[in-house]
């Protein structure tokens, strides 16, 4: 449950919303908890009630987190006879799916956005990108252009670790603000130099944007942005919010061992949730547990394990008892309310993301941060920036030292007396670190293509003949099929690059690389078809240098092509995994 009620929601809408109608670009920085979501049905109500914008598309960075807004958060909107839709690479009940964004209001993935507005069809992509047609990208660029566009959790799209995904975003809100279409950047964790850094690339002046900003007593980072020059408007939470969200949090730093002992006794009696940077790292901790109320998730498990992974998290959090061990897939998207979190240590920003899961209900609630320090590993388990890591573990080693077990603030955005936001710690550790897209030469091509009339199959040749494709590669998913199982629910949906790293669970020969082909016969019967493929081999030992998805996909097609003739289509491929890879309950385990 969220930390806001409808009418604060409301109340908050309308300060956005005022900002909005007067600037088009808002920055919203809200605790996390805070239902920052909740604001956008708000939105789109009042804005089309004024004919500010028609439509409404909410983006945000994961699968999960699309269904969950869309299943649940969105749904009262369908009552008032709009549509609500989304766009992922699921098939979500209710049959709003809504690739080209037709619908009132629309959740879709970041990955899904990108190539949108990149005038890149997501359900025309292997088309476009094999060089067969432009696509029919102007209804969806209609869409955007006459909606409101909401970017949720953006810190993990915007942040540090995400430069990628920044040298393609920057030149999108640049041309969101060319095309005067308001927009709101959501989060609760990002440096103040980095939102600076961020607008400043994206040619959005200081005095071109509204920061708004939900604390009472406030914090260094509100200091900061209003000395740079920035318009921040400031919304104090209700009493309410504050008795229901204001705890005494408790931050220690234990062993390996001390965590494992820890997690497994006071599970006894609280809910605890266990974060850790690998996957390797989660299932030999869950594993480790000497508890039979458990459950693991992180994001190799199949759909079939993932849906009883969230069945049994339900189960756990109404008996208030029990162990959620998980990768940082559940910062976003999994709603826990637990009592205590056990880390790795990570960026100051994650850990606060993950102490978001703790005592979210208002209930009463004692929230204990317990950190891992490694032993003999390296800081962040290679996932992470070392530095970052390592400056976080000082801060954070500062402040419980000098100022006790309750120095830190891991919600509120509130700093007062001995006790520190979170938000404190995060402006001291990136005010002197530089800010910048990882390909400044990519971000100033994607900017003039964005602001020009060019056709995409010119962004295609360019990507092509300069092999820039890297910025993109993380939003080419494939399915994963576990040799043997069921293609309609033990299939894992992860990236090209990811897939790379996990040869020795691939069936991979002179061939090529196996996989399985969902075919369409007589009658619309499906039927699973196996061939090895050489242009899936090429791609995995190619997608960590040079990729090229035009190669790939006119590869593969002509591939596909060669299936016996009884085939009338192809309905989806799936790269199979030796099902020695696979644990029930556990997911897809490999070495790397």
């Amino acid at each position: 449950m969220s930390g806001m009620r409808s009418s604060s929601a409301e109340a908050l809408a309308n300060v956005v919303y005022d900002s909005l109608s007067k600037r088009r670009n808002v920055v919203l920085i809200a605790p996390t908890g805070f239902g920052k979501t909740l604001l956008s049905p708000h939105l789109f109500l009042k804005a089309r009630s004024e004919e500010f914008a028609f439509n409404l598309i909410h983006v945000v960075p994961t699968r999960a987190l699309v269904k969950e807004i869309y299943e649940e958060k969105f749904v009262w909107l369908s009552g008032k006879e709009y549509q609500v839709g989304y766009q992922s690479q699921d098939r979500l009940e209710g049959g709003g799916k809504s690739s080209f964004y037709m619908k009132d209001v629309v959740v879709t993935t970041l990955d899904s956005f990108l190539w949108n507005i990149y005038r890149i069809p997501v359900a025309e992509i292997a088309k476009v990108v094999e060089g067969k047609s432009q696509g029919h990208f102007y209804p969806v660029l209609a869409s955007i252009l006459t909606s409101i566009v909401v970017f949720d959790e953006a810190h993990l799209y915007l942040g540090e670790g995400s430069r990628d995904s920044r040298t393609l975003m920057v030149p999108v809100l640049r041309a969101l603000k060319a095309y005067k279409v308001p927009f709101i950047i959501e989060t609760a964790t990002i440096p103040s130099i980095v939102m600076d850094n961020v607008l400043g690339d994206a040619g959005i002046g200081r005095d071109e944007v509204d920061i708004v900003y939900v604390c009472s007593r406030c914090n260094s980072q509100v200091d900061k942005v209003k000395n740079q020059g920035f318009n921040v408007k400031v919304v104090s939470p209700n009493e309410e919010y504050y008795k229901r969200s204001k705890y005494e949090w408790e931050t220690r730093l234990v062993s390996q061992d001390q965590a494992i002992e820890g997690a497994s006794k006071l599970s006894e009696e609280k809910l605890v949730l266990v974060v850790l940077n690998t996957i390797k790292r989660a299932v030999n901790f869950y594993k480790s547990l000497d508890q039979p109320n458990k459950v693991l998730i992180h994001g190799m498990l199949t759909e079939r394990d993932r849906t009883q992974a969230y069945e049994k998290i339900r189960k756990l959090k109404e008996s208030g008892r029990g162990v959620i061990v998980s990768t940082q897939v559940i910062e976003v998207g999994v709603e826990v309310d637990a009592d205590i979190l056990i880390s790795d240590l990570a960026p100051v920003e994650s850990i606060a993301q993950r102490a978001g899961r703790l005592c979210r209900s208002g209930r009463p609630c004692r929230p204990q941060v317990l950190l891992i320090e490694p032993f003999d590993e390296k800081l962040g388990h290679g996932v992470y920036d070392e530095e970052i890591v390592k400056g976080t573990l000082e801060e954070i080693k500062s402040r419980i030292n000098g100022l006790g077990i309750k120095a830190i603030e891991w919600r509120l955005l509130d700093s007062e007396n001995s006790r520190a936001s979170y938000i404190d710690i995060l402006e001291t550790l990136y005010e002197a670190k530089p800010q910048s897209p990882s390909k400044p030469f990519l971000a100033d091509v994607a900017s003039k293509y964005l602001e020009e009339e060019v056709s995409p199959l010119k962004l295609v040749d360019f990507l092509n003949e300069y092999s820039e494709w890297d910025a993109f590669k993380s939003t080419l998913l494939v399915k994963l099929l576990i040799e043997g199982e069921d293609y309609r629910e033990d299939f894992v949906v992860t990236s090209l690059d990811r897939v790379s790293r996990m040869r020795e669970c691939l069936d991979v020969s002179e061939l090529g690389v196996k996989i399985a082909v969902l075919t369409v016969k007589e009658r619309g019967l499906t039927e699973l078809e196996y061939m090895y493929s050489k242009t899936m081999k090429e791609a995995l030992s190619f997608v960590k240098r040079k990729f090229n998805p035009s190669m790939f996909i006119r590869g593969l097609r002509g591939e596909l092509g060669k299936l016996p003739d009884k085939v009338e289509g192809v309905r989806d491929f799936y790269i199979l995994v030796k099902r020695s890879c696979y644990v029930e309950g556990e997911g897809i385990v490999f070495q790397a």
